[in-house]
């Protein structure tokens, strides 16, 4: 799926999966996918939020998952990916601005 054709492809499959069975990682995969699209830096950006949003403040065990409630269950690993990711969203957004094209 690393092609510039196969990106929007790849990013429509993640977000069919996530549908058919939700899980954090389909999530990052997706929002992964729509930041190598063309102005799919926005929607990433609100993907990665949603899941900083779901990380616990804590980690609930070692293991590094993240502990119950409402909200999907974010692992310290994923939460950390996110944010990078998130802080590679906001640098796009920001050329693509500087640039006139956001």
């Amino acid at each position: 799926a690393n092609t510039l054709d196969a990106f929007g492809l790849a990013a429509s499959l993640f977000e069919a999966a996530y549908v058919l069975s939700p899980s954090i990682a389909r999530l990052i995969s997706l929002a992964n996918m729509r930041l190598k699209t063309p102005g799919g830096a926005r929607a990433a950006l609100a993907i990665y939020e949603y899941v900083l949003a779901c990380a616990p403040a804590e980690p609930a065990d070692s293991a590094g998952e993240g502990g119950g409630g409402e909200r999907a269950a974010v692992s310290v690993r994923e939460a950390a990916m996110a944010a990078r990711k998130r802080t590679e969203c906001v640098h796009a957004l920001a050329a693509l601005r500087a640039a006139g094209e956001a």
